[in-house]
């Protein structure tokens, strides 16, 4: 496939993921306000419908906090704004109405014990997909970062699904076969955080070095081998 369309269709899929996302994420939110305003209201709170909408608006801000996190690792690297968003999504999907019970005096702690603990369970789970625990970056993956950035003047790197190096450019052979289905780009951090690659493709090197020769890295890569 070639390389371009192959990386819209990635940025596209990544976009519609998010987009689905945040759709879920509203749609929770609003089954909030529902439980906030209706059986938490009623004297005493309707604990049975209560906990349908509190499990229903779970199951959605975890679902749209997966989508997130597919539509951040398959396409373009996700902007430190749009994390934040996420996780911000994912706490006000529940925080409130947690506290709203906890304060409520007409509530029973049997009560509140039981949709503490479901929205609490809901509200980590989102917490942790949306905006999630950035794995750790070994110090070689920040040195090819630096090496990428001194070969190309940017830390952008190229991948594919299933290949084991990094491509500096976006028209290598070595991504543009019949086997390649999508390729993805972003940071080399990303790359590692993805698929933990941290090897720059021989062939890219090479003909980096051969366009900015002062830049050369000498042997920094693995040798010639497959995508």
């Amino acid at each position: 496939m070639d390389k371009g369309l192959a990386t819209g269709v990635a940025s596209a899929k990544s976009e519609r993921n998010r987009a689905y996302a945040l759709t879920l994420w509203v749609l929770a939110i609003a089954l909030e306000v529902i439980a906030v305003f209706w059986p938490a209201q009623m004297d005493p709170p309707n604990l049975a419908l209560l906990l349908v909408l509190v499990f229903a608006d779970g199951a959605l801000a975890i679902t749209a906090a997966m989508l997130w996190r597919v539509a951040e690792k398959g396409g373009q690297s996700t902007s430190a704004f749009q994390k934040q968003l996420a996780s911000c999504l994912a706490v006000i999907a529940f925080f409130p109405l947690a506290v709203l019970v906890f304060m409520d005096k007409k509530s029973s702690r049997q009560a509140k014990a039981v949709i503490m603990l479901v929205a609490m369970i809901a509200l980590l789970a989102g917490a942790y997909l949306s905006f999630g625990l950035e794995r750790q970056i070994p110090e070689s993956v920040s040195l090819q970062s630096e090496s990428v950035t001194r070969l190309m003047g940017v830390d952008e790197v190229f991948w594919t699904a299933s290949g084991t190096k990094l491509h500096l450019y976006k028209d290598c052979l070595y991504i543009n076969t019949t086997r390649t289905k999508e390729v993805f780009y972003g940071s080399v951090a990303d790359a590692y955080k993805s698929r933990k690659l941290e090897q720059i493709c021989k062939p890219c090197q090479t003909r980096a070095e051969s366009e900015r020769p002062e830049a050369a890295l000498g042997d920094a890569s693995e040798p010639l081998g497959s995508d």
